[in-house]
């Protein structure tokens, strides 16, 4: 009979996560090195599910790593705020921490990428990214098709989010700007405003998604 062995990998409680998570790598590389050793002793039928087991662990451990870089690189000085928001939002609706992060530094640096100052990026990031959850329970689709339509939504691409009745076009994108006091009449959308306008947009028309999840 083939024997299977679980590992479970705790990445939640207090302490220093960063000290930890880097710590991730040389435990898996000490594990490996053992399995080796053990492998040799083992019939074929009890070795391979081991050493697929132990690949699986490696691949979701090296994820998190990967991660917990992504979102360092990307927030730098906000990182413990945003680290904050994310552990918050993680303990009341029962999301992962990980995943959260992971969305909310890729949405921050491509808002950084198209010019807006980091209060502002970080008001998107973590506001799209809460966002994402909610619109993906109202309208019953992944989390990860929700968040590619918001990111096309915030970059001006129209029809993803069009598809799903949130309509992003020109005009619609002008009239919030001046609904929402970033333009007077007559006045010229900066394309830094034209992302700021969009974002409010989105929130506008999806009022009826927001809070779906809790």
């Amino acid at each position: 009979m083939t024997k299977q062995v679980a590992y479970k990998i705790n990445f939640s409680g207090s302490g220093d996560i960063e000290s930890r998570v880097k710590g991730i790598e040389k435990t898996f590389s000490n594990l490996g090195k053992k399995m080796q050793s053990v492998g040799k002793r083992m019939s074929i039928g009890i070795s391979l599910p081991l050493s697929a087991a132990i690949a699986k662990i490696s691949q979701v451990g090296m994820e998190a790593v990967e991660s917990e870089n992504l979102f360092r690189e990307s927030f730098k000085d906000m990182s413990d705020q945003a680290r904050n928001w994310s552990k918050s939002l993680s303990d009341s609706l029962g999301l992962n921490a990980y995943e959260l992060r992971k969305q909310s530094a890729t949405m921050f640096t491509m808002t950084r990428g198209m010019g807006l100052a980091k209060d502002t990026a970080f008001e998107l990031s973590t506001g799209l990214t809460k966002l994402a959850y909610d619109f993906a329970s109202f309208r019953d689709m992944d989390v990860s098709e929700a968040m590619e339509a918001i990111q096309s939504g915030i970059t001006g691409e129209t029809e993803p989010m069009k598809r799903r009745g949130v309509l992003l076009q020109e005009s619609i994108i002008k009239q919030t700007a001046l609904n929402k006091g970033l333009i007077q009449q007559g006045e010229q959308l900066t394309e830094q405003q034209k992302v700021y306008a969009r974002y409010l947009a989105i929130l506008e028309q999806t009022k009826d998604a927001q809070g779906d999840l809790a």
